[in-house]
């Protein structure tokens, strides 16, 4: 009774394994156990492939695996750090993956195998599958863009009920919708995934650039007229046109008739100038 109780209260590694040798911690600042990568001797006196696990402020511990999500098994031989030609081969991103799992005591980064790869690329509930879209062949709902707006439904991603294709200006010849929107949203609103968003103006808070109006876009949740455009009243002309409404008027704008609305000058009004003036010359000679 007394050993049960003794293996009750006995530590665990955070994966639920049995804790390994006792260890201890060259440091417990927070700052640096969390941005130091462990290669074993950096920041404990655990072997390679193992960190030292211990509550929280204290210097000493026990040894516990570095391990890998999805029972992938960690590959030691590389390194996750921009400075892998110099530490290490690096953790190449086209079949592995950097992993960082820390707490408030350890931290590390692991290079990690993808479990799926290319053509059947997610990992969904233990098994690969291909990537999905609206139309496209499928055996799960997960596949069709995660199936929050679609299902597959006859083995083919279709949209779930309440939604629809998502508008697109494509024309037939290139890429057709790939996936879907809400189908009930207000007249005064816009589809967005999964919502319903409403249109905003320039200068106002967006969470998506179909919100803004024309020739704008989101950029850090707000709306801003795109470059070569610029804000008048509430939308987004060229740059050009702005111009040309605001260039002050010269002297020879009068001169020439380029005040009129249409900005075209006429080179017949220099002409009847000089004549109305020859005209008040004469009245006034005749006078």
């Amino acid at each position: 009774l007394v050993m049960f109780f003794l293996n009750l209260s006995a530590p665990k590694c955070p994966d639920g394994s049995r804790p390994g040798n006792a260890c201890t911690v060259r440091t417990t600042e927070v700052e640096v156990l969390h941005n130091v990568i462990n290669t074993a001797a950096v920041l404990d006196t655990c072997d390679k492939g193992n960190f030292c696990y211990t509550v929280d402020n204290s210097f000493s511990g026990h040894c516990c695996p570095v391990t890998c999500p999805l029972s992938t098994k960690p590959e030691l031989d590389y390194v996750c750090s921009d400075r892998g030609n110099e530490r290490g081969v690096k953790c190449p991103s086209e079949t592995h993956f950097c992993h960082r799992f820390a707490g408030i005591s350890f931290s590390y980064d692991v290079c990690c195998r993808r479990p799926c790869r290319e053509p059947r690329p997610l990992y969904i509930r233990g098994s690969c599958y291909s990537r999905a879209h609206l139309g496209s062949p499928c055996e799960i709902d997960e596949q069709c863009d995660g199936g929050l707006t679609m299902e597959c439904l006859n083995k083919a991603c279709s949209c779930r009920n309440g939604f629809k294709p998502e508008p697109t200006s494509h024309s037939a010849t290139e890429t057709p919708p790939m996936t879907c929107v809400r189908s009930n949203c207000p007249s005064d609103s816009l589809a967005l995934d999964t919502e319903c968003v409403s249109k905003v103006r320039i200068g106002e808070q967006c969470m998506a650039s179909v919100q803004c109006p024309p020739n704008a876009h989101c950029f850090r949740g707000m709306c801003f007229c795109q470059c070569g455009f610029t804000h008048l009243g509430h939308e987004c002309v060229p740059d050009q046109q702005v111009v040309e409404d605001r260039r002050p008027l010269l002297p020879q704008d009068h001169l020439l008739g380029m005040n009129k609305p249409n900005g075209a000058g006429s080179g017949g009004n220099l002409f009847q100038l000089m004549n109305s003036i020859l005209q008040g010359v004469r009245v006034g000679a005749s006078g």
